[in-house]
């Protein structure tokens, strides 16, 4: 093969690799203009094999600081924080269990949830993206397949103006759904409560 032509080939290949998804570049260019995206969350963990279903109910907050809070409140209240250095903290309010960790690719969907409005692209978590327009709803779906070879593929749907319906993340024990309500995205910053900062302290 000659020079010119491999040039070519490598052109094309790249243009596939790395070929523009319109749709999503809207969301994340929608994202990446506020500081604060909050919502309620209902999180579905349905695992293979077993007929039962854990279902919890709280709020999300997420900040362009790279911190998330989960702050469930349904079948118990528990909160879950990372912070904007990669360190996940649990606490349970019923039994005051406490624990901290370094985030990792065990917990994608907070891995996930980060990127929303940091400078780090969502995309980059994933090796390629499909996207189409749902019927007459006109909402968006995204079929996205993660780069992490625990996680089978993400589905996320969003109405038409970027607000988020759901997201499933499917793994190969199951899969979690996360359906979303209430959304806001706020231009100003919003930072984790004084009495969840006072917990976080005294967890070493």
């Amino acid at each position: 093969m000659s020079k010119k032509n491999f040039l070519i080939s490598f052109l094309i290949l790249f243009n596939i690799s790395f070929a523009s998804t319109p749709l999503f570049d809207k969301f994340e260019k929608k994202l990446k203009n506020y500081k604060t995206f909050k919502a309620n969350i209902k999180e579905e963990l349905h695992i293979k094999d077993f007929d039962d279903e854990d279902v919890y109910f709280g709020k999300l907050t997420i900040n362009r600081r790279g911190e998330v809070l989960f702050i469930f409140t349904k079948p118990e209240k528990i909160f879950i924080y990372v912070d904007s250095k990669g360190y996940m903290y649990g606490y349970s309010y019923e039994d005051e269990e406490v624990y901290k960790k370094k985030l990792s690719s065990n917990e994608f969907y907070l891995q996930l949830f980060r990127r929303f409005l940091t400078d780090k692209d969502i995309k980059t978590l994933f090796k390629s993206i499909k996207e189409y327009t749902k019927g007459k709803s006109n909402d968006y779906v995204f079929v996205l397949i993660p780069k992490d070879k625990e996680i089978k593929k993400v589905i996320m749907e969003t109405d038409k103006n970027f607000n988020i319906k759901f997201v499933k993340i499917y793994t190969k024990d199951g899969k979690v759904i996360y359906n979303f309500s209430n959304i806001q995205y706020l231009k100003k910053l919003e930072t984790i409560p004084n009495d969840i900062k006072k917990i976080i302290k005294n967890i070493k």
